[in-house]
């Protein structure tokens, strides 16, 4: 399978997730400022809250525990967030491409599919942001909140199965060279 991006050099793959890591950190420190006020106790955990909600009775008690002020604060935090979703998928599907370029076996086919895969949690932030921002002008309606909660489970799944994939690279690089540096000191 051939990996995305691959029609950029080597160089450019590189140059591309340099960019791409430090545009989702900026974005993500931005976003998460421009949150800090939305939690309450209906809402601990902010917009991140609303996003799993899953329930219209949750998103009522979380909506109700916002003023105007602060769903606004939300409604600009969710319109940024549409930057941070084309940066932070590029960025988590590139590092796949890097990782499995020097993965062994199993691990670096897995990766090229995974690159692929981690690109599709932008469309699904995208819907889920559709559908928080119209919960945040109208309340919740009849599915609007399963969805967002459906879109935001499945994005964090495909961002974790990243981190769990660079975990396992790290391993089983850790592993090599635990067995290399074994042989060079038996002899």
């Amino acid at each position: 399978m051939t990996p995305p991006f691959s029609s950029l050099s080597c160089t450019s793959q590189v140059v591309a997730f340099v960019l791409s890591t430090a545009a989702a950190i900026v974005l993500m420190l931005w976003v998460s400022r421009l949150g800090e006020n939305l939690k309450t106790d209906e809402a601990p955990q902010g917009i991140v809250s609303l996003e799993l909600a899953w329930s219209a009775a949750r998103v009522d008690a979380i909506l109700g525990s916002w003023d105007e002020s602060k769903r606004a604060i939300a409604v600009r935090q969710t319109l940024w967030d549409y930057l941070f979703l084309v940066a932070y998928p590029i960025a988590f599907s590139l590092s796949c491409v890097l990782i499995s370029r020097c993965a062994f076996s199993s691990l670096k086919e897995f990766g090229i599919v995974l690159a692929w895969t981690v690109l599709f949690a932008g469309v699904l932030d995208a819907i889920e942001n559709v559908c928080l921002l119209a919960m945040l002008h109208g309340g919740a309606r009849s599915g609007l909140s399963q969805v967002a909660t459906i879109c935001a489970s499945f994005k964090f799944a495909l961002l974790f199965a990243v981190v769990g994939y660079w975990t396992l690279a790290a391993l089983q690089s850790l592993s090599a060279f635990v067995r290399f540096a074994g042989g060079r000191v038996a002899r």
